[in-house]
Parts: structure tokens; C-alpha cells; sequence
């Protein structure tokens, strides 16, 4: 890879993982009616398996398989945080959270969708460039 793709994996599983664990304790303390807490994990949930891959990926032999399966688990995040709130995201952007029924869901999951459509993009432009290399 000519970036440092296997990091930035690693890097990316590990901000997801605490965006799931920081939106918990946030969903805790708030205490919202009707939110099930442990739901707010799925970023956590999403970013394990990207950074395991990324620690994987820096051996060369495992490299490709590792940051391909690494891209895909960052698009079934993306994808999901996407059918999951952008319905909402331009309630709370706008400033009207108060008409959402859970804006800390809704802020997490637009978080989700940009942190893993990031990742997916950085790796499909690895991908280019690597096949331009070779």
C-alpha cells in the first residue's frame, strides 16, 4: 500500500470504538426513555474488526485480504449508519434537536456514517493507486 493504510485502519477501528463507548456513557447519564444504551456500541462493534484487520495488515502476506475485508466492514458501517439516521441528520444540524426523538443517536450515527465513508474512501483510492503500480 503507498500510504499507511494498515495504521489508518487501526486508527479507524480505534476512534469508532470510542465513539461507541463515549455515546454509552452519554446514553447512560441522559437516561433517555425508550433508547436501549447497549445500541450505542455499534460503532464499537464496527471499529473492533477494522483495527484487528488493520494490526493484521502490516504483515505484507496478509495485507490485501486484511485491508479489503477491513474496507468492506467500513462500508456496512457507513451504509448502516446511513439507513439508520439520515433521516434526522438535518433536524440536528439545523438546531432542531428537540423535534428528534433521540438526538444522541442521531448525532452518533452521523458520526458513524463519516468516520466509516472516510475510511472506505481512503481505501478504494489505495486500491487505485496500488493497481496504478503494479
Amino acid at each position: 500500500m503507498p500510504t499507511n493504510m494498515p495504521g489508518k485502519a487501526a486508527a479507524t477501528g480505534a476512534v469508532l470504538m470510542a465513539l461507541g463507548f463515549a455515546f454509552y456513557a452519554l446514553s447512560v447519564s441522559h437516561a433517555q426513555p425508550g433508547h436501549n444504551p447497549v445500541t450505542a456500541m455499534i460503532p464499537a462493534v464496527i471499529g473492533l474488526p477494522i483495527l484487528v484487520l488493520g494490526l493484521v495488515a502490516r504483515n505484507p502476506l496478509r495485507r490485501k485480504q486484511a485491508m479489503h475485508f477491513a474496507a468492506v466492514d467500513g462500508l456496512i458501517g457507513a451504509l448502516g449508519g446511513l439507513s439508520r439516521g439520515a433521516s434526522k441528520w438535518p433536524l440536528i444540524l439545523t438546531g432542531q434537536s428537540e423535534k428528534v426523538e433521540l438526538p444522541l443517536a442521531a448525532w452518533e450515527t452521523l458520526l458513524m456514517f463519516l468516520i466509516c465513508a472516510a475510511f472506505v474512501f481512503a481505501c478504494a483510492k489505495s486500491f487505485r493507486d496500488v493497481r496504478r503500480t503494479a
